[in-house]
């Protein structure tokens, strides 16, 4: 595979995993499952046990299965990592982020086939661009908005729920950078060549309410993960203000 520079943190590849040209649409994949399927359903995703809320891996809600709060895909579970190796991964969210918000993006057709020609705005990559078909997804065995639309992986678990995961979706008129329950449906891989993007994780703290003199409500959530796996989740908390780890905690 060809790595195209756009001058951005990592190179992007010229098609979809699975293809053979920038117009081919590829395979499709379940989240952190490294083999395309002739049907995608919850029942045949290898990361639970038959059901959404029954997950073994990648999860950090023991309402959806079993914590391990791994919120990246591990190299062994890279489809894009594990087919084409040396530093090729599937992207991140920030990565996807990067990508749209430092290039142009222009709904073409090339050689009949519906997607986006991507090209660079950063000084001295201008003339560098790649081409995202409009591939559809898959679910149970059946195709949808195959031409029309485009569902695109990325390696990021969506914190807040566990079911979701991080995607680019995207259509003639718009695009959308958002989480979505997909897990175990069909969606296209399109690689990046690069060390892994780190960044620190952002995190929401919600106000606390039902204040007593002994108790409090408290909360908050990781609304991104900083390109890394979370190891702990929790609430710090102190009669001083900015607690830290190293003072009360719940996890």
């Amino acid at each position: 595979p060809e790595a195209v520079d756009l001058g951005l943190s990592v190179k992007w590849a010229t098609f979809n995993l699975g293809a053979k040209a920038p117009e081919d649409h590829g395979n499709y994949f379940a989240w952190a499952e490294i083999e395309p399927k002739d049907q995608y359903t919850w029942a045949n995703y290898i990361w639970c046990q038959g059901t959404y809320n029954t997950l073994t891996k990648y999860c950090t809600n023991n309402d959806y299965g079993s914590i391990d709060n791994i919120t990246i895909i591990e190299s062994e579970d890279d489809a894009a990592t594990m087919r084409w190796q040396g530093d090729w991964r599937i992207p991140t969210q920030a990565e996807w982020k990067e990508l749209q918000s430092k290039c142009t993006w222009q709904w073409i057709s090339l050689n009949g086939v519906s997607g986006y020609k991507i090209t660079s705005k950063v000084t001295g990559y201008t003339d560098e661009s790649i081409f995202l078909p409009a591939a559809g997804y898959r679910s149970g065995k059946s195709y949808y908005n195959h031409g029309t639309h485009g569902y695109y992986r990325s390696s990021s678990l969506y914190t807040g729920d566990p079911n979701e995961t991080w995607r680019l979706y995207y259509h003639a008129t718009g695009i959308s950078l958002s989480h979505a329950n997909d897990r175990n449906g069909g969606w296209s891989i399109r690689p990046v060549c690069g060390p892994l993007t780190q960044s620190t994780a952002t995190v929401e703290t919600i106000a606390a309410t039902q204040i007593t003199a002994q108790s409090a409500l408290v909360g908050g959530k990781v609304s991104h993960d900083g390109g890394t796996h979370i190891t702990e989740f929790g609430i710090v908390f102190g009669t001083n203000t900015n607690p830290t780890t190293e003072d009360n905690k719940i996890t």
